[in-house]
C-alpha cells in the first residue's frame, strides 16, 4: 500500500487559519465576558430595586404588625397591586401566615409553597433573593422588627422578562460585534500572513534560481524587519558566491595562458637551434 499524502496547504492558508482561530477565540471569550458582566449588573439592578420595595414595605408594616392591623395592611398591598410594579407581594405574621396579598387572589397561584420562604425570612435578619426562573420572577423578603422583635416577614416577587429582554439585546449586540470583529480579524490576519508570506515566496523563488546557476540575481525588500535581514543576509551570500567564481574562473584563465605559453615556448627554442654544417 503507498502512502497516504494529504493535501498541501499553503503557508497563507495556515497563517490565515491560525490568526482567525486565534481572533474568534479572543472575541468570543470577551463577548462571553460582556455577557456575563451585563448579566450581573441587571441582576444587581433588579435587586435594588427589590430591596428599595422591601425597606419602604417593612417600615409601613412594622407597626400594623406588631398590633395585627390587617385592614390597614391589605389596604397598603392594595395599592401596590393598583400600581402593578410586583408579580407577587405578601406579608405574614410572626407564625409564618399570610396575612395580606397584593392582589387578594389566590396565594398558591404560582405554586410556591410560601411557608419555608415565611419561616426563612423570619429567622434571618438578612434581607434574601430567590430567583425563580420558572416562575419568571424575583422574589426577595425580609423580616419585619418593631422595637427589636420580629414581628412578620415582607416579601415581593419582581417579573424578570425586562431583565430577559434586556438581556437578549445584548446578546444580540454582542453577537453582532463578535461577527464584525471576526471578519474583520480574519481580513486583517490574511494581510499580515500576505507580508510574511510573500517575501518568503521571492526567496524561496530566488534560491531555486541560484540553484539553478544565476548568480546575478538580488532580492530587493524593504520590510525593515528580520526579512530584510535575511533577504541581504541572501545578497550578501549571493555575491561571495559570485566572487568566488570570478576568481576560479581568472585562476583558470590564467591557467590555461601559462599552459599554452609553455607549450610554444620548446618550439621557439627549437627554432633558434643551429642547423649542423
Amino acid at each position: 500500500m503507498g502512502k497516504f499524502q494529504g493535501k498541501r496547504v499553503s503557508l497563507v492558508k495556515k497563517l490565515t487559519i491560525a490568526m482567525t482561530g486565534l481572533v474568534i477565540v479572543v472575541v468570543t471569550s470577551v463577548t462571553w465576558l460582556s455577557l456575563q458582566l451585563q448579566q450581573q449588573s441587571f441582576k444587581q439592578e433588579l435587586e435594588q430595586q427589590a430591596n428599595i420595595l422591601l425597606e419602604t414595605l417593612s417600615i409601613a408594616s412594622a407597626e400594623p404588625l406588631a398590633v395585627s392591623d390587617v385592614q390597614f395592611l391589605t389596604r397598603l398591598m392594595e395599592q401596590l397591586g393598583t400600581a402593578q410594579i410586583l408579580v407577587s407581594g405578601h406579608i405574614y405574621q410572626s407564625e409564618g401566615l399570610v396575612i395580606a396579598d397584593v392582589y387578594n387572589s389566590d396565594i398558591f397561584a404560582n405554586d410556591i409553597d410560601l411557608k419555608p420562604w415565611a419561616l426563612e425570612l423570619l429567622n434571618s435578619r438578612k434581607t434574601r433573593f430567590n430567583w425563580q426562573y420558572q416562575n419568571q420572577q424575583l422574589l426577595g423578603g425580609k423580616a419585619v422588627a418593631f422595637n427589636g422583635n420580629i414581628v412578620g416577614a415582607v416579601s415581593v416577587g419582581l417579573a424578570t422578562q425586562p431583565l430577559e429582554n434586556k438581556m437578549a439585546t445584548v446578546r444580540n449586540q454582542g453577537l453582532i460585534i463578535a461577527i464584525i470583529a471576526t471578519i474583520a480579524g480574519a481580513f486583517l490576519a490574511s494581510i499580515i500572513s500576505r507580508s510574511i508570506t510573500e517575501p518568503l515566496k521571492q526567496m524561496t523563488a530566488a534560491t531555486k534560481e541560484l540553484a539553478a546557476g544565476d548568480l546575478e540575481l538580488k532580492i530587493d525588500l524593504q520590510s525593515q524587519d528580520e526579512l530584510q535581514v535575511l533577504a541581504d543576509s541572501f545578497n550578501k551570500m549571493t555575491k561571495q558566491l559570485r566572487d568566488l567564481v570570478e576568481s576560479k574562473e581568472q585562476l583558470i584563465t590564467s591557467l590555461e595562458l601559462r599552459a599554452e605559453a609553455e607549450k610554444v615556448k620548446p618550439k621557439i627554442e627549437l627554432c633558434l637551434m643551429p642547423y649542423p654544417i
